[in-house]
């Protein structure tokens, strides 16, 4: 699938995983471009979202903020936290009481929800600012640190990097402009290497050394 594909389109989610980046790894290494989606969450519709939602996937993605953002409780207030902790009992509760958390009680959820009253949607902000905290920082990893997000192509020894977009919109384009050969780049020359950046994502496409000798040593010996 990976030899057939023009490009990959990487959907970034919770977590990494082992066989989603190997699969990023490897589009890059046969000098194939690969697209990283990473939601950029809106604090407002995602709280709205999670207020809605049964109060088993609240209290999972709780669960899930307090594995994934190691800054959330240093970034709390003692009122925020104290309210995080009230109402995560109350989820806890809500839970325990189900004899199958795949069938909703309709009765106990609104009863659930009268009883947290505005509780409720400041703790879903608060999930959702975390939330939004880890899309963040998982965006800025691939960005510029990940040790997959810039793979030589072991055909050229040509080194390809990968393209983090935000929103679908910007996904869409440049998805398009790829299929259509009609990417737009700028050239930077920064830090001791030239950067070939590809402007919707504004990452890097390709990078090479701007030092002579080891430009040379590098050609002269790669491909024998």
């Amino acid at each position: 699938m990976l030899k057939r594909a023009r490009c990959t389109v990487y959907s970034v989610q919770d977590t990494d995983t082992l066989g989603k980046d190997s699969e990023l790894a490897s589009t890059l290494a046969q000098g194939k471009p690969v697209i990283a989606y990473i939601p950029d969450l809106d604090l407002d519709d995602r709280a709205k979202q999670l207020v809605s939602e049964d109060p088993a996937t609240i209290l999972e993605r709780l669960r899930f903020v307090l594995y994934a953002d190691e800054q959330l409780a240093q970034r709390l207030t003692d009122p925020e936290l104290a309210l995080v902790d009230r109402v995560q009992d109350e989820l806890i509760e809500y839970c325990a009481k189900r004899i199958w958390l795949s069938i909703t009680d309709e009765e106990a959820v609104n009863k659930l929800r009268q009883a947290l009253g505005g509780d409720l949607e400041a703790f879903c902000r608060t999930v959702a600012r975390s939330e939004k905290a880890v899309y963040d920082k998982r965006a800025r990893t691939l960005r510029d640190s990940h040790p997959l997000a810039l793979q030589v192509n072991l055909e050229t020894g040509v080194a390809n990097g990968v393209l983090v977009v935000r929103t679908v919109a910007d996904c869409a384009a440049l998805l398009r402009r790829i299929l259509l050969s009609a990417m737009e780049f700028s050239l930077e020359d920064a830090d001791g290497m030239w950067y070939l950046k590809e402007r919707i994502s504004g990452c890097i496409y390709r990078v090479v050394t701007n030092d002579r000798k080891l430009n040379n040593c590098f050609w002269n010996f790669y491909l024998r």
